[in-house]
């Protein structure tokens, strides 16, 4: 497809021997120098600027993401309130009523309804940071020359998935307990049967296995990304020459690389993130046979090493600091009263319960503490990985 549009387009006008798209055995040097031909202006003094680049302007790109991930988030939020606070749907777990099994199994099924929600919105604030990274990278890139290619999305991989999946399925238990022990669900006509089930698929179930489906399509990064015809629209015949002067950069490889090598400090002069671009393009085919290292859910923040640098002195990576600095003060907060929450309710079934006799009250609080210890680990990693410390102190070497 990219061949019809270099002999369609390629014509328009006499090319200079700096836009000749070059050979694909030419060297990324060559490739680099005439892209960056391509994209100067019409008096050759400055670079162009393409509508596409707005996709990477921090604050818009911020704003676009929450869009589309972040407004699950109010529904979770609600989700939480009505099965916290609003029981109508829920067993009760009644020693009295229930044998002692069923007890123990409403209770950690129970406890499984109350984090549903609040496990789910702080994977919804990693994946909104994680967006904003890949496509900040994407874009930046795209500008310098070179294509980055994102691992494909598998989704039996994605442990973030995987740990939301568990979480409401032990949730659909507890109603599927209910059916089989309460005397509600067991009278003559099926009116009031029809009744609850309805009450419960509104309220819980409906809303939660939606929120699967829109995880699964927000966590595959390149369905957002510019598509072709929208690279091309703008310019139709310098675009597939620049297409055809593009370096394939591969995220496995490139992860890889970043975490090895520190590419600001190589960068002339005052550091800017197009220098650092410039450097990973030069060095990528020598780096290329360096033993590829995984892109793991942990790792897909890979981007801040190069992004949130202190070292950059540049007014595009000064505001893009600004900003990432603003939405991880969001997530912190955010894990912090998660985190604060979980930690309460599980002291109060400890506390308040458990040691007034309630023996099977232990039950939940061990659901509740380790889901606190596991989002606690999860924002950890992400900011081990993603060195997110140098947003405020540089590397030292």
């Amino acid at each position: 497809m990219f061949s019809r549009f270099r002999n369609r387009y390629g014509t328009f006008r006499r090319q200079t021997p700096e836009e000749q798209t070059p050979a694909p055995e030419a060297s990324t040097e060559k490739k680099l120098i005439t892209f960056q031909t391509l994209v100067k202006s019409d008096d050759g003094c400055q670079a162009r600027c393409f509508e596409w680049e707005s996709r990477a302007s921090p604050w818009k790109l911020l704003a676009t993401t929450l869009g589309k991930v972040g407004k699950s988030i109010p529904a979770l939020v609600l989700l939480w309130w009505t099965m916290g606070y609003r029981k109508e749907q829920l067993m009760k777990c009644d020693g009295r009523i229930h044998a002692i099994a069923s007890v123990c199994l409403c209770e950690y099924t129970k406890a499984f309804i109350r984090v549903f929600p609040l496990l789910a919105i702080n994977i919804c604030a990693g994946m909104v940071m994680k967006l904003v990274l890949q496509e900040r990278i994407y874009y930046g890139l795209l500008r310098a020359g070179a294509l980055l290619d994102f691992e494909n999305a598998d989704p039996k991989k994605n442990l973030q998935l995987w740990l939301l999946v568990v979480s409401l399925m032990h949730g659909v238990c507890h109603f599927i307990l209910k059916f089989y022990t309460s005397k509600a669900w067991k009278t003559i006509g099926w009116e009031d049967d029809r009744a609850e089930i309805k009450a419960i698929c509104q309220v819980f179930l409906v809303p939660s296995f939606l929120f699967i489906m829109l995880f699964v399509s927000a966590a595959d990064v390149e369905a957002v990304l510019i598509p072709l015809n929208k690279f091309f629209e703008e310019d139709v015949e310098i675009a597939p020459k620049m297409l055809g002067c593009l370096n394939i950069l591969e995220e496995k490889q490139l992860s890889s690389v970043v975490q090895r090598h520190d590419f600001i400090a190589k960068v002339q002069g005052p550091p800017t993130i197009r220098g650092v671009y410039d450097e990973i393009i030069r060095a990528y085919p020598k780096l290329e046979e360096e033993e590829k290292g995984p892109v793991s859910m942990m790792w897909e923040v890979w981007p801040a090493i190069l992004l949130v640098d202190l070292r950059l002195k540049d007014d595009e990576s000064s505001a893009f600091r600004r900003m990432f600095a603003v939405l991880l003060g969001i997530i912190v907060f955010v894990h912090a009263v998660t985190i604060a929450i979980l930690t309460c309710h599980a002291l109060k079934d400890l506390l308040l319960d458990f040691m007034q006799g309630q023996r099977e009250d232990i039950i939940p609080f061990f659901v509740l503490s380790s889901h606190a210890i596991l989002i606690g680990w999860l924002f950890a990693r992400s900011f081990r990985n993603g060195q997110f410390w140098r947003l405020w102190t540089a590397p030292k070497h």
